[in-house]
């Protein structure tokens, strides 16, 4: 058919992401909820998967994420965790992207 299962291809993508961290050190934070999101993804009929289904992504720590530190690189507001998604987080989620 063609089509990736979004749990195996966000899987790929985070064994990627360690090897590149151990290197030069670019991830601030893990989002560990993607994992239930990716399998979440799964149930949703392929008429209405969004454009970006099961795309990982990556998002700088400057976009907020509910639940995870949003700090502009500053340390003030670190273990300050966001209440909401921001409206690109959000965008990303309702064409079923993982960020």
């Amino acid at each position: 058919e063609g089509m990736l299962d979004p749990l195996d291809v966000l899987q790929a993508y985070q064994a990627k992401a360690l090897t590149v961290d151990a290197k030069i050190n670019a991830v601030c934070d893990y989002i560990l909820e993607a994992t239930e999101w990716a399998k979440m993804l799964r149930n949703i009929p392929k008429d209405q998967r969004g454009s970006l289904y099961g795309l990982p992504m990556s998002i700088k720590e400057c976009y907020q994420v509910k639940g995870y530190d949003i700090t502009l690189g500053l340390a003030g507001p670190i273990g300050k965790p966001t209440k909401d998604d921001c409206a690109m987080i959000k965008f990303l989620k309702s064409e079923h992207a993982l960020p």
